[in-house]
């Protein structure tokens, strides 16, 4: 299914492909959408804001992670959205799966960003504070760094669904003493257990998730909402 969508994904932006590049003006097209589009078009904005998980600035723009299984949303916004603002330009990234994110990316001259950056403030503001930016997403690869670096794995399970796990994002791990100890200590990898699939349960048995969120800092086991005063004793008990 996540294989579909990404050749759909593909079909979907061909017309923005096209049209990506023309920052020649900066104007939005207020008689793109139809009445219809016009109020799927809010739907979706409110799904970003939502499910936003993490926010990356770019050089050339800003970064979204969301759920893998939104991929079908970003691709439906995205085709709306390159009508309205063509001067954008539009990538999106699926992650190697299962546990991989999907990446919305904004993009585009200085111009553009300083546009992007006052046109979606909102969502920036929503990401910012979320402190998913120490988190890396392929389990393979946050292995192999940790055992080049000699750090301990930082493990985070957590899914889309759990009130908890958003707990965690907007305060412990935002906390700035938590990050410094993370950055400086830990290689932090964060798996997403939204998807109901045989990958997801494979990967509960594999760990022992029982609950979410669940975290593995080295050799401790945390299990529920933990403040960042607890945590940052937890992590420092390595």
């Amino acid at each position: 299914m996540i294989r579909s969508a990404v050749v759909l994904l593909a079909v979907a932006l061909s017309p923005a492909v096209a049209r990506a590049g023309d920052t020649s003006r900066i104007v939005c097209n207020l008689g793109a959408f139809s009445k219809a589009e016009r109020a799927r078009h809010l739907e979706l904005i409110a799904m970003l804001k939502d499910k936003v998980a993490e926010m990356r600035e770019l050089e050339r723009g800003y970064a979204f992670r969301y759920s893998p299984d939104l991929v079908r949303s970003l691709a439906e916004w995205t085709t709306l959205e390159t009508k309205c603002c063509p001067f954008i330009d539009f990538e999106i990234e699926l992650e190697p799966q299962p546990g991989g994110a999907s990446w919305l990316r904004l993009l585009g001259t200085e111009e553009v960003k300083e546009f992007i950056r006052t046109e979606f403030n909102p969502l920036i503001q929503i990401a910012r504070p979320r402190g998913a930016s120490l988190w890396q997403h392929d389990e393979a690869r946050a292995v192999a760094e940790a055992r080049r670096t000699g750090k301990p794995l930082l493990v985070d399970f957590r899914a889309d669904w759990c009130s908890a796990c958003k707990m965690l994002d907007a305060d412990t791990w935002a906390d700035p003493a938590v990050r410094a100890e993370i950055a400086a200590h830990y290689v932090a990898l964060q798996i997403d257990m939204t998807p109901d699939d045989e990958g997801t349960k494979k990967i509960a048995e594999r760990y022992g998730v029982s609950g979410l969120p669940t975290i593995l800092a080295g050799n401790r086991r945390i299990t529920g909402f933990v403040r960042p005063a607890a945590m940052l004793e937890a992590l420092r008990s390595r």
